[in-house]
């Protein structure tokens, strides 16, 4: 099946599963017409009792394959974005679809499931595109319309017959297309079986039928625009706009008007002429014109009634004509375009073709619903706007574009703004607009359009607009000739690079793009188009972040006539943006500009300095996106720095949001004045050293003390700190330290300890530190309060365990960067502080949001390298067990990280001389884990996993490994990596595994009575004994460890788990090991389900033990079964038998 897809087409890896699909499907249309074959075969002989036989088989496969029916149709529809990829297939499953169709019976299962899936075959690729496939040949027509009958009866249920009767109605319509006059098929049949009276009764029996709304009118309009069938027409007309006028039911109406629609179009327009008039009058007096879907099939009846009397002309020479891509052809200068817009004329000759009275009052009513406020409305008003002004004189289609400007004033809704540039776009696309005269009014509005972004309470319109705009722009660099729109390039050519590079919608900015490849590539115009058109290709506007830091900033310094409208969107739009991402990008963006280009003196930066003192009066937004903005600047752009009145404005500026903010409470709003305010104070306090620092001062403590979840404050808080103590004179700093260490109490908030341990961590671990005198004794208060702090909430039900992890990575970087002075002068904090971070490195807490501990461990180890190089042997070797647990255990989130960290720590370990004691220890001068340094990245997890394993020849870690591999044994989604620890050890030399097996007792036994780890072991020693070959020692411990994990336990499922490894071992003819055991768990009291379990198990295990007394093992079996292990009494009374009789057993 393979060879009829196109290779090509799946050559992408991510695609591969649609060649499997694509596959399946062929298989499935061979298996239908095989199993179609085989009931047309046996139809012949409906006596012979092998067919009969034959014919169920088939029914029982159908039943059984519609579920294969509903995975195809599920198929088709996740393809529709690929529907290319599907069309090479399309003639093999026609062919076959058609060939099962013929052989088998209407309303059976196998012809109802091949119309199910060509309905969604023609889902997927379109009706349209599937319609050239259907046979041309005639003899398909009287059985077409003989099964459209059959199921379009008085009978018909679309709930059953929905998708047959649809794929029947799109057939019938492709094949009435005959060119043969349709009386040829009649063969001298009675005039109600003639095939044009046939059809026609199909029509007029099914045209209010809402069900086939989407497919009926196809077949209409392919009917009555045959010529045999002209003279039904009138009639059919009448009936249809009687409905309209008479029917109460909207459905019914919905059909006529979308018939009527479809007559207009596919009808010859000289035939409806005499029904045009009597159309429009009935829809204008008829309709709701507050009903979005009659709307829109009103605009198309408008449109079209106004075609048919305007027939198509071609005297018209004021229309210009296609451009040229010229891009490829720049070596040669002397070749022309395909229009010298010097030489068009406009047309002398008259407008003599005749117009109804209601022309105008139609154009207006298209013109009041190009700004409707459905979009596929405005669409239609466009379309047929711009189609009917193609027939028309100049002067109108003027008069048109005139009245559509006028919808686009700054104050108008975004519908307006939509709808008006659609149509535009349309206009502009066929060539309907005067370069001289209209042009350049089209581009004012452009410009405006391009930004349009209007909020409406908790959205934002506007996105449509632009890339309305931007298809305004596409239509006339494809429509007109380079040379006569190159006068517009220069001006657009900034504005569609501010699109492309900042505007938050991506699908605006790939709409940019495009218009950018056009115009360079039509015009020659474009500035620096050969380095534009590269970096504005379509995948690399994807990201945002990308768009606005890399490529809108090189843009600005490259090229100095880009720079002034890109600076100049940027702080005036995009700087007070809505979105505060958005702002915050703009700002960041700003700045990396002003580091190249200096902003003093330009008149973008004189007109933001204007908005900036105006900053108090506006809202929050423009406030938060104004002082961002401005502090960026400041510290980005040398020439701001040397003005003094610049610098102090910004500081009153900072004085009044302050005292403003210390008055409101916690807002979002004031959030985001905070995170400016705090941003503000990490890059300007370089300039402001020489001013009164008290109210930033006193803004750090109150920040700090207010904080919340918003990590995004947070984050700004600590920066600011840091950067105000790294420029503040030392005796104000070690004030201000000394302030924020007495907030670090027990009691204090969870967030704002969180906030002070990010500085403490990042400042106390700075070289700027080394200036502070008695540096030692203010880390020492620091980690006392740190580890108060932890001691007090570490075991505590309610903490947080982000600020947990905060604690421990400042405990780690002060730790290691002040290590030997800590070790002088207080060596009993440092021990102390390598036991908490050792409950951290080993934190497993496990609460409703799951297992929060993984936030502490990750922390840990994310941060313990520095921490590494300080310790000794013994630290270091319990450090790297808590590490090899971790990897085991192979969490997603740290399994890769904690790789990465222990080769890192082996490497270091064999190379500094300290630990040469540890390396000969764990063995890693020939450990294969230490050539995976440069490779972690690449290597595969379950690739990577198989290499952790190697740890096993390192003895001091095997009890470490066995604790996280534990838990993947025990995870039934992790049966590959099971398998690699199976395999691993079933390799092994018997020795090894033994030896492997006695560390992995000696964790079972150690936590047996383990929260955490009980249930993993009872999972894993099942799995081990059945897995792997073990020794009677080994049986031995494993039923000892089973009963003391569940003895006394209150969770039945400890006994559960402990009952499949009796059993297990009961397999094996551990009868005298595991009797008493069992005798327990058969008689227990705490759960009927424990009993009940227990005996299904033994049953099971007696009929797989291999010894001779059957007589006796089928006596226990029968008890087993037969016992009612609900009642206790008669449980207990029973199991006293099975235990006498299991003395008498043969135990291996």
């Amino acid at each position: 099946m393979s060879h009829l897809l196109d290779p090509s087409l799946f050559s992408i890896k991510d695609k591969q599963y649609l060649k499997n699909d694509l596959i399946f499907i062929l298989k499935f249309a061979d298996d239908l017409l095989k199993n179609a074959k085989i009931i047309s075969i046996d139809s012949v002989d409906d006596g012979d009792h092998n067919n009969t036989d034959n014919k169920d088989n088939i029914r029982q496969w159908l039943t059984k394959h519609e579920a294969h029916e509903e995975k195809i149709q599920k198929m088709f529809y996740n393809a529709q974005e690929e529907w290319r990829s599907v069309l090479p297939i399309v003639p093999y499953l026609m062919e076959r679809y058609l060939q099962t169709l013929q052989m088998s019976q209407p309303k059976e299962t196998i012809f109802d499931m091949t119309m199910d899936i060509l309905r969604s075959l023609s889902i997927c690729i379109n009706p349209k595109r599937l319609a050239r496939y259907w046979p041309t040949d005639v003899k398909w027509l009287i059985p077409v319309i003989k099964w459209t009958e059959l199921y379009l009866d008085d009978h018909y249920d679309p709930s059953v017959h929905f998708s047959t009767a649809n794929v029947l109605i799109i057939w019938l319509a492709s094949a009435i297309k005959t060119p043969f006059d349709l009386s040829r098929f009649d063969r001298n049949q009675s005039d109600d079986e003639k095939t044009i009276l046939r059809v026609e009764k199909i029509i007029l029996k099914n045209f209010e039928n809402y069900s086939l709304f989407s497919v009926l009118h196809l077949l209409i309009g392919s009917f009555y625009a045959r010529h045999d069938c002209h003279n039904r027409l009138p009639d059919f007309i009448t009936k249809l706009l009687s409905t309209i006028r008479s029917s109460d039911s909207t459905y019914s109406k919905l059909c006529a008007l979308r018939i009527l629609a479809t007559l207009l179009k596919s009808v010859d327009r000289n035939r409806m002429l005499s029904h045009v008039d009597k159309i429009v009058a009935t829809i204008v007096d008829s309709i709701d014109h507050d009903h979005e879907q009659f709307v829109k099939l009103a605009i198309k009846i408008y449109g079209r009634s106004i075609l048919v009397h305007l027939k198509p002309s071609t005297e018209f020479k004021w229309r210009y004509r296609c451009g040229t891509r010229i891009i490829q052809e720049l070596h040669n200068s002397s070749k022309q375009s395909s229009i010298d817009v010097e030489n068009i004329n406009e047309e002398t000759e008259d407008f003599d073709q005749d117009i109804p009275d209601y022309f105008e009052n139609l154009i207006q009513l298209m013109l009041q619903n190009l700004v409707y406020k459905s979009t596929p409305v405005r669409f239609s008003s466009a379309k047929y706007l711009s189609t009917i002004s193609s027939r028309l004189p100049a002067e109108y289609s003027e008069q048109i574009v005139q009245h559509i400007l006028q919808y686009c004033h700054s104050n108008s809704e975004d519908h307006y703004w939509h709808g008006s540039c659609m149509a535009l776009a349309e206009f502009v696309r066929r060539g309907l607009v005067s370069i001289d005269s209209m042009m350049p009014d089209i581009i004012r509005i452009v410009d405006d359009a391009l930004f349009y972004e209007q909020i409406k309470g908790s959205f934002v319109s506007g996105s449509n607009v632009r890339d309305a705009a931007c298809y305004i722009c596409w239509s006339m660099a494809r429509a007109y000739d380079g040379k006569s729109i190159a006068q517009f390039v220069a001006h657009l050519a900034p504005i569609l690079l501010n699109v492309v590079c900042f505007d938050r919608q991506l699908n605006c900015r790939r709409a940019a793009s495009a218009v950018i490849q056009e115009l360079a590539g039509r015009t020659q115009q474009f500035p620096h188009w050969i380095d534009v058109i590269p970096r504005t290709e379509f995948h690399s506007l994807s990201q945002i972040e990308h768009t606005y830091l890399n490529i809108g900033f090189h843009f600005a310094i490259t090229y100095e006539e880009f720079r002034p409208t890109i600076v100049d969107n940027l702080l005036s739009q995009k700087c007070i943006h809505w979105d505060p991402a958005i702002r915050r990008l703009a700002s960041k963006t700003v700045a990396k500009i002003a580091n190249h280009c200096p902003f003093y003196g330009q008149s973008y930066h004189d007109k933001f300095m204007q908005q900036f003192e105006q900053m108090i009066q506006i809202d929050l937004n423009h406030q938060h996106g104004l002082m961002l903005a401005a502090s960026y600047l400041l510290n980005a752009d040398e020439s701001l720095q040397k003005q003094s009145h610049v610098i102090e404005q910004l500081l009153n500026k900072f004085s009044q949001q302050f005292h403003t903010l210390r008055h409101s409470g916690s807002t979002f709003g004031n959030n985001l004045i905070r995170e400016s305010l705090l941003v503000f104070v990490e890059k300007a306090i370089p300039f402001l050293v020489e001013k009164d620092l008290s109210e930033i001062d006193q803004f750090l403590i109150d920040s700090i003390q207010m904080i919340d979840s918003n990590e995004l404050i947070q984050s700004a808080a600590v920066n600011a700190t840091c950067s105000f103590m790294q420029n503040i004179p030392i005796d104000h700093g070690c004030r201000f330290l000394h302030t924020l260490i007495s907030m670090a109490k027990p009691n204090c908030d969870h967030f704002t300890m969180s906030t002070l341990a990010q500085f403490f961590g990042r400042h106390m671990s700075s070289s700027d530190i080394k200036s502070l005198p008695d540096v030692i004794t203010m880390v020492n208060e620091i980690i006392v309060a740190l580890v108060k702090f932890q001691e007090y909430w570490f075991e505590n039900e309610i903490r947080r365990p982000e600020t947990i992890a905060d604690i421990a990575q400042c405990l780690l970087h002060i730790t290691s960067y002040h290590y030997d002075r800590l070790l002088q002068n207080h060596s009993d904090n440092s021990r102390l502080v390598y036991t908490i971070l050792l409950k951290c490195f080993d934190d497993h807490t496990i609460t409703k949001k799951g297992d929060t501990g993984l936030i502490i461990r990750r922390a840990c180890i994310q941060s313990c390298l520095n921490y590494v190089h300080c310790i000794d042997s013994d630290q270091l070797l319990n450090l790297i067990r808590l590490i090899t647990s971790e990897a085991a255990s192979n969490r997603g989130f740290t399994f890769r990280l904690s790789m990465q960290k222990l080769v890192t720590i082996f490497h270091f370990i064999r190379n500094d001389s300290r630990h040469h004691d540890l390396c000969q220890s764990l063995g890693l001068e020939s450990n294969r884990i230490l050539k995976l340094d440069n490779e972690i990245d690449s290597i595969e997890d379950l690739q990577l996993f198989q290499e952790l394993l190697n740890l096993f020849h390192c003895d001091k870690l095997v009890i470490d490994l066995w604790r996280g591999l534990v838990l993947i044994v025990a995870d039934p989604n992790l049966e590959r990596h099971c398998k690699c620890i199976i395999d691993y050890i079933k390799d092994c030399r018997n020795d090894i595994r033994q030896k492997l097996l006695e560390q992995y007792l000696i964790l079972a036994e150690a936590n047996a009575r383990c929260l955490r780890l009980s249930i993993p072991l009872l999972i894993s020693m099942n799995t081990i004994l059945i897995r792997l070959e073990t020794c009677r020692q080994f049986q031995d411990n494993a039923a000892k460890f089973a009963w003391r994990a569940s003895e006394k336990t209150s969770n039945p499922r400890k006994y559960f788990l402990a009952c499949d490894i009796f059993c297990t071992l009961l397999v094996f003819g551990r009868i005298n090991l595991v009797q008493g055991y069992l005798y327990v768990l058969l008689g227990h009291r705490l759960a009927v389900k424990i009993r009940s379990y227990t005996a299904t198990q033994m049953y099971a295990a007696i009929l797989s033990l291999d010894i001779d007394e059957p007589e006796k093992l089928s006596e226990i079996a029968e008890i087993l079964q037969q016992t009612d292990w609900l009642e206790l009494n008669e449980a207990k009374r029973e199991r006293d038998k099975i235990r006498n009789l299991m003395k008498e057993l043969p135990s291996s």
